[in-house]
């Protein structure tokens, strides 16, 4: 059965940078891996273009991102804190498919670096373009030095932004800067197939100029804890795991209204320090994370979700010092999208 593939990459110059990585190490990438059907998972970082961060998943079959495992934690039963960063980031290519060359090869352990092409093809020049791509440019690719794997895949995804994706994992970011990459990309018959891909404005101004993503170098997730942001992800990934099963977390540091529970992470919180963001400031409500925040960060308590429990607390006066101040009505909620 031919391999599948996911890839989602993001410009996350907008978010928190320690709370991206966090994420993406502590919960995104670990619920994935656990999934059966689920390969090598991997992080890449752009190497001339820093905010880009890529991140792919080697599948058994296409048939894994529509299997119950998968559902339960993706698509609208994405993780509050999910749905947080990501609402934050921009997305800069979505893509899941079939590979069609070689068709059954793994991603290599230990490359150094990633190059992702992704593509479409004007009707009339598809099937010179597949020809050439199988026949000449990837056996052409996969053969300069320091390439470690070439391979194709093709869009199983409807509506998605690109047909098809060629990725590369290379030992170097610079291996497709050498002279052997270039002579074995540029031919006569590249140049006759090249006016059949549509380049538009857009990809450019997403900073996913004419489908390509440079060469990435491999994101290495830290042995330890980079601070004290990434323990508290760490308590807030258990809480989250406890959320899902049907428990419920909920701020003691202001009365925000915000309790989560259930699948579906339905979700309500305080506008409060977040503007129009309107999501929770921690995954499952615990508070407001991100290094620029954590004078702000406050202890979550964990309890069984009922209707009594998500009822905010009236405040005494003896306990009214202690908490943070707050010029925003508690009363100001949205739900998280």
């Amino acid at each position: 059965m031919a391999k599948g593939l996911l890839i989602a990459a993001f410009d996350y110059t907008k978010t928190h940078h320690d709370e991206f990585h966090d994420w993406y190490d502590l919960e995104h990438v670990p619920e994935r891996q656990r999934v059966k059907g689920f390969g090598l998972c991997e992080r890449w970082i752009g190497t001339e273009a820093p905010n880009i961060s890529v991140a792919t998943y080697d599948l058994d079959s296409h048939a894994v991102m529509t299997s119950a495992a998968y559902k339960a934690i993706a698509y609208d039963n994405l993780s509050v804190w999910s749905k947080r960063v990501t609402g934050m980031a921009d997305r800069l290519l979505r893509f899941e498919g079939t590979q069609l060359t070689p068709g059954d090869m793994e991603a290599p352990k230990g490359a150094g670096a990633l190059l992702v092409n992704a593509m479409n093809v004007t009707a009339e020049g598809e099937a010179d373009f597949n020809k050439w791509y199988d026949e000449e440019h990837l056996p052409a690719l996969a053969a300069v030095p320091g390439v470690l794997a070439a391979r194709r895949y093709v869009s199983e995804e409807k509506g998605g932004s690109h047909k098809y994706v060629a990725i590369y994992h290379l030992k170097s970011p610079e291996v497709c800067s050498s002279a052997a990459w270039k002579t074995a990309a540029d031919t006569p018959w590249s140049e006759q197939v090249r006016p059949n891909f549509p380049r538009p404005a857009a990809d450019c101004h997403k900073g996913l100029c004419q489908g390509k993503i440079a060469a990435t170098r491999r994101h290495k997730a830290p042995v330890t804890p980079r601070q004290p942001h990434a323990r508290r992800m760490q308590q807030m990934a258990t809480g989250e795991t406890l959320n899902r099963a049907g428990l419920e977390v909920r701020p003691l540091h202001r009365c925000l209204g915000a309790s989560v529970k259930g699948v579906g992470h339905q979700a309500s919180a305080s506008r409060d320090d977040w503007g129009d963001q309107g999501t929770l400031g921690q995954i499952s409500g615990a508070g407001v994370s991100g290094s620029a925040h954590h004078r702000r960060a406050a202890a979550a308590a964990v309890r069984p979700a009922t209707s009594a429990s998500r009822r905010c607390s009236t405040r005494t006066s003896s306990s009214r010092s202690s908490w943070p101040r707050s010029s925003v009505s508690p009363t100001r909620t949205r739900t998280a999208s």
